[in-house]
């Protein structure tokens, strides 16, 4: 359900256990859920609605990155762990970097990560 009162069917085919991913949310709108259960029987009534939820990213961004050294070939740096970690704890960072020029264009390039 986004920030109304109107409440939005999301699976389209029953979900058989009880757990479920919603995608599709819009960043920044709070949302909140709630489920049926469906049987030979028909269909219950809803339950509970849970607590209501903003989409958002799951981590906050870590500290911006600082130079502790510098040589012909190499930048050595340091950043802050994220304030707010989403409940999980972070097992690693992805560096990127790009050429500095006074438009900031340009394209991020992955230092330590490929895909």
């Amino acid at each position: 359900r986004r920030s109304s009162d109107l409440w939005v069917k999301d699976n389209k085919v029953p979900c058989y256990d009880c757990n479920y991913r919603v995608t599709g949310l819009v960043e920044g709108l709070e949302y909140q859920f709630r489920v049926y259960a469906l049987n030979a029987a028909g269909v219950s009534k809803a339950s509970e609605a849970s607590r209501p939820v903003m989409a958002q990213n799951p981590v906050d961004p870590p500290g911006r990155p600082e130079v502790t050294d510098v040589t012909r070939s190499t930048v050595s740096l340091k950043w802050s762990v994220p304030i707010n970690d989403g409940g999980s704890k972070v097992v690693g960072y992805i560096i990127e970097r790009k050429p500095y020029n006074e438009f900031g264009d340009g394209r991020w390039l992955k230092c330590n990560y490929t895909t």
